[in-house]
């Protein structure tokens, strides 16, 4: 076995101690790219980064490997993105603000995307901790309004969707709160996607659909449009009723049915039993001339 491969299990293992002895004996593999198991080239610090190990990641630039902040892999991931996917707060801290990155570098990574059209916030916007988002947030362009909004509302090029809708569809809730409270636009309309389906749909609708009644609260508290359709013509109403999310549907105004009353319960109950019952025989009738009389 070479040792290129040795580095690709050490550091897919999170063996801290093998990488030091392999980078001890061989420095220069700090940044020797090798094949993943999906035959895609990959760096030994892109490796780390999805894998959320710290300890890799500092003996790797401890070793020459800063050069490889700014390799993107087969899926045009940075490590800063692949560090984002693992969720681990302490790596993507370190790269945030532990001085790895320049603030130019810092700049261009955020508002990358990969080869699905992800950005940094589209990945974080996708898990309940909002730990993650929260730290990227705090990262956005605070000198510049527009390219901050323009990060905060990018639409993925997959699905369409902000990062708003991508948090307010999984129904993570502290994520929703955490954009909205970086202002993020509520009623941005999904774009066609790759598929197409979804287009027009607003984080509202979204929510609706999936029934996230306190994602469905918070924007609304936050001044979304309920009565915003998608392409199909339909509002968040329209698909709350249609997918019997009955407390969704009585937040954006709709008219719920009254639960049946006990008196409905007993008749529909008798009914059922009638209706189950099997259908007894008739006797058959009989000729009272013809029957003999008793002697």
């Amino acid at each position: 076995m070479s040792v290129p491969v040795d580095m690709q299990s050490a550091i897919s293992l999170g063996d801290v101690d093998e990488v030091q002895a392999i980078l001890t004996r061989t420095p220069k593999l700090s940044t020797h790219r090798f094949k993943n198991a999906s035959k895609e080239l990959q760096t030994p610090l892109n490796a780390a980064c999805l894998i959320g190990n710290l300890a890799i990641v500092k003996l790797l630039l401890d070793n020459g490997a800063s050069a490889d902040l700014t390799f993107q892999d087969a899926k045009r991931r940075f490590p800063l993105q692949c560090a984002v996917e693992s969720q681990s707060v302490p790596l993507v801290k370190e790269m945030l603000e532990g001085g790895i990155l320049s603030e130019s570098y810092l700049r261009i990574m955020l508002r990358e995307k990969s080869s699905t059209g992800q950005t940094c916030l589209h990945l974080a916007a996708r898990y309940t901790s909002a730990a993650v988002l929260n730290m990227l947030l705090k990262a956005l362009p605070q000198d510049n309004e527009e390219l901050r909004a323009a990060q905060l509302n990018a639409l993925q090029d997959s699905c369409g969707m902000t990062p708003l809708m991508i948090a307010s569809a999984s129904g993570a809730i502290d994520c929703v709160s955490a954009l909205l409270q970086a202002k993020a636009a509520v009623d941005v309309q999904q774009g066609a996607g790759l598929s197409g389906d979804g287009k027009g749909r607003t984080a509202l609708v979204v929510a609706s659909i999936e029934g996230h009644v306190d994602v469905v609260k918070a924007l609304l508290a936050n001044g979304a449009n309920p009565d915003i359709p998608d392409a199909l013509g339909d509002t968040a109403l329209i698909w709350a009723e249609m997918m019997e999310h009955d407390a969704v549907a009585e937040m954006l105004g709709g008219k719920v049915p009254a639960a049946p009353s006990a008196a409905d319960h007993t008749e529909a109950d008798a009914s059922a039993a009638n209706a189950d019952a099997p259908e007894l025989p008739q006797p058959a009738s009989v000729d009272e001339e013809k029957v003999p009389a008793l002697e």
